[in-house]
């Protein structure tokens, strides 16, 4: 959030002033691109301490600008895939352990940069682990709680997200100085270093790998802080295959280990393997791509508009708040399949409201709606997604779709290029992603109080027996 969502704080442009060829002196304001066409010009005082300023990003070189959250999107698709990808091998604690002291690094590398390569550096660094970090995490805390708090958790961390957003707007307020939201983004890194060491391995992920002493003690140690019954004593005796008051510590892990070494290994070709997982994942994968290239499309229209960088940010910001706490009073009540369609209508009708109104207090008006109605269809995508996929490959699935919303941001400056060139309206572009989505979302299945499977047997038993062929036989793989 503190890279991606700072960037338009760190790319403020500055004022020239040309020189006035009577006098000699630089007194005459002028645009960019006229100060460019003359070459006798220079940055109009005082300045803003933004990279575009340090790194002179202007006139030829403003083409880097856009570079940079290209270049954070790009390692964000590899990351998102690459990384939740290895928690589903080596765990989700330990990846999350990873992730955080290589974003120590990257952010420390991204506040000393001395040119604007060393930035793309670390920024393609911070991309791609920003991408596990967001994922992996995400999926650890759901796989924490049953369906019935799934979305209480989920929701917990999207406001976190929006939250970040008005913390954002207030620092780049406060300061002008870019490197202050690096500063930011690395004293929040070193915190949840420390937090890591109070959470507890993915006891979901645990059973599944075969390690059932490890998962036996992360349960204990939820029931102690929860003050609630042991769980060794609630699950003594339900397991066939030892028994918990009588064997050793030592037999258990022998035990675990021969589980775990026979335990298989799933990638994302697995999703494609039974019909119920192949079309889920593709739909999942459109409607992510929909979501993030309306999402940052917002963002990178930004600049264009004639209002006070620093108030719309703040009314996008609680705009974004306020749809993730009005998903998560919804999502238990209505269910995830209908809030979702019900948001992905009205963003098309902002956009295509935003499109059509001409004066900047409408502009404001229906671009917050459409934050708030966006946002809003996020979150439960969000939440959506990894209650759909088997434990096994939670965080590749989830991994995949955001794969997806990451080409979907990177298409977003791209499209808003495009638009300019051809004389489009790059507004409309978003609308038409919306209602291709809108369209779509009727065909996502509901998750709403139902157990999330652990393995891909489980979701093709369940789905098979949905999904009978005319003769009444299961339906295969392919």
């Amino acid at each position: 959030t503190s890279v991606i969502m700072g960037l338009p704080f760190m790319e403020i442009s500055p004022e020239f002033v040309c020189k006035d060829q009577t006098s000699g002196q630089y007194i005459i304001d002028c645009s960019e691109t006229l100060a460019c066409q003359r070459a006798d010009f220079k940055i109009k005082q005082p300045a803003p301490e933004s990279l575009v300023t340090e790194f002179e990003l202007y006139c030829d070189r403003e083409y880097l600008i856009s570079t940079i959250g290209t270049t954070f999107f790009f390692g964000f698709m590899i990351g998102a895939y690459v990384l939740p990808n290895l928690s589903d091998k080596i765990g989700r604690l330990r990846t999350l352990y990873f992730i955080t002291i290589g974003f120590v690094a990257a952010t420390v590398l991204a506040c000393c940069s001395l040119n604007i390569w060393m930035l793309l550096l670390a920024i393609a660094g911070l991309g791609f682990l920003a991408a596990g970090g967001s994922l992996v995490s995400f999926v650890l805390v759901t796989e924490f709680v049953g369906s019935s708090s799934r979305h209480t958790a989920g929701i917990g961390l999207m406001v976190i997200f929006g939250i970040q957003e008005l913390v954002i707007v207030l620092v780049a307020y406060l300061t002008s100085q870019w490197r202050y939201i690096f500063v930011m983004a690395l004293g929040f890194s070193v915190l949840y270093y420390f937090l890591l060491k109070k959470m507890d391995e993915s006891p979901r992920f645990l059973f599944v790998k075969g390690n059932y002493f490890r998962m036996i003690q992360s349960l204990t140690c939820v029931a102690k802080r929860n003050k609630t019954i042991m769980f060794r004593e609630k699950i003594s005796g339900k397991f066939s295959d030892f028994d918990l008051g009588t064997q050793t510590e030592d037999i258990i892990l022998e035990d675990t280990q021969a589980t775990s070494s026979s335990s298989k290994s799933y990638s994302c070709l697995h999703l494609m393997r039974y019909k119920s997982l192949r079309i889920n994942s593709i739909l999942c994968c459109i409607q992510w791509y929909i979501c993030s290239f309306s999402y940052y499309g917002i963002a990178f229209i930004l600049p264009s508009l004639d209002a006070n960088i620093y108030t719309l940010g703040a009314l996008l910001g609680i705009a974004e708040v306020a749809a993730i706490l009005a998903v998560g009073w919804a999502l238990e009540r209505i269910g995830r399949k209908t809030c979702y369609v019900v948001t992905m209508i009205p963003s098309a009708i902002s956009f295509a409201a935003l499109a059509i109104v001409v004066s900047q207090e409408s502009l404001m008006i229906f671009l917050t709606l459409a934050k708030f109605f966006l946002s809003a269809a996020f979150t439960v995508i969000w939440i959506l997604s990894p209650e759909i996929f088997p434990t096994v490959i939670r965080s590749t699935a989830t991994g995949v779709c955001s794969v997806s919303a990451r080409v979907g941001g990177i298409s977003a400056p791209v499209t808003i290029l495009i638009g300019k060139i051809i004389g489009v309206n790059p507004i409309v572009f978003f609308c038409v992603s919306c209602l291709i989505g809108s369209v779509l979302s009727f065909l996502l299945p509901e998750t709403r109080g139902r157990n999330a499977p652990d393995e891909i047997e489980e979701e093709n038993s369940s789905s098979s027996a949905r999904n009978l062929d005319s003769q009444g036989t299961e339906l295969q793989p392919y």
